[in-house]
C-alpha cells in the first residue's frame, strides 16, 4: 500500500511584470470621462485610397498632411511599424502611444531604436492582459526599455498608435505589428 509523502507546493518563479512596489491598480469604477468622445466637423479633404497592390507604407500616406485624412484598406504588405516609421518622416519626432495585443521582442527593440534615435521622444504602452500572462519577459522588456510607468495592461484587443506632437496626428489600424499579408484597413489622421 502507497502512503502519501508531504506534499510539496510548486515554486513559480517571480513575475517581472507584477513585481511589489511598481504595480498599481486602478478601481474602473471610481473612472470619471465622457462615455462620447465628439471630434468636431473636420473641414479638410478626406481621401479613400485602394492600397491593395504592392505598395510601401510611405506610398501609403504620401500626401499626408494636417489638411486632410487619409482612409486605406491594404492586403497587409506592409506592418504598423513599417507604417510608423513611413509616418515619422512627415511628423518628425513626436510622443508615442501604442495598444496592442502582442508585440515580439523584436519588435519593442525596433520601437527602443527608434527612441534612442530621437525619433520617438517617448513611447507608452496599452497592452492585453494575456499578453502580460503569455510573454512576462517582454511586458519586463517594456518597462526596462521605456520605464516602469510606460507600460498599461487591460483587457483589450485594440490596435492603434497615436502621435503627440505641437500638431496632433494619429493612426487607428488593424495591422499586427509584424508584417502578415491579409486584408486590413488601415485608418490614418492627421
Amino acid at each position: 500500500m502507497l502512503t502519501p509523502g508531504p506534499r510539496q507546493t510548486p515554486q513559480l518563479s517571480t513575475n517581472p511584470l507584477l513585481a511589489s512596489g511598481i504595480v498599481q491598480s486602478v478601481d474602473v469604477e471610481t473612472l470619471v470621462s465622457p462615455s462620447v468622445l465628439l471630434r468636431p466637423h473636420h473641414s479638410g479633404r478626406r481621401e479613400l485610397r485602394e492600397l491593395r497592390a504592392k505598395q510601401k507604407a510611405d506610398e501609403a500616406i504620401r500626401g499626408l498632411t494636417l489638411e486632410n485624412e487619409i482612409y486605406g484598406f491594404t492586403k497587409g504588405q506592409f506592418s504598423l511599424l513599417q507604417l510608423l516609421e513611413a509616418a515619422l518622416q512627415i511628423t518628425g519626432p513626436v510622443d508615442f502611444v501604442l495598444s496592442t495585443w502582442t508585440a515580439a521582442r523584436h519588435e519593442i527593440q525596433r520601437l527602443q531604436a527608434l527612441k534612442e534615435s530621437g525619433k520617438l521622444l517617448s513611447v507608452r504602452w496599452l497592452v492585453d492582459f494575456t499578453f502580460a500572462r503569455r510573454d512576462p519577459e517582454a511586458a519586463n522588456q517594456i518597462r526596462l526599455a521605456f520605464g516602469v510607468d510606460s507600460i498599461r495592461v487591460a483587457q483589450t484587443h485594440a490596435k492603434f498608435a497615436l502621435f503627440k506632437r505641437d500638431l496632433a496626428s494619429g493612426l487607428e489600424d488593424v495591422h499586427e505589428l509584424k508584417h502578415e499579408p491579409a486584408v486590413r484597413g488601415l485608418y490614418a489622421l492627421s
